[in-house]
């Protein structure tokens, strides 16, 4: 749902893939306090699941 909703918009993303990726996994955890997919961050803010309105006011904010 998050890749198509980027996908729409127009806004270019990088994916990472955190199955096999303990140390991506971990500092996912420990920068969010969860381990589930998917986050979308701009390195700062961080939007753990599909959450329509959060991300859009990341876009903004990144965006103008």
């Amino acid at each position: 749902m998050v890749e198509r909703y980027l996908k729409a918009k127009n806004i270019p993303y990088d994916k990472e893939d955190i199955t096999n990726n303990l140390p991506l996994r971990e500092g996912l955890r420990q920068k969010t306090g969860y381990s589930q997919v998917p986050v979308t961050t701009d390195g700062i803010t961080y939007v753990v699941g599909f959450k329509p309105t959060q991300l859009a006011e990341l876009i903004k904010a990144n965006n103008g």
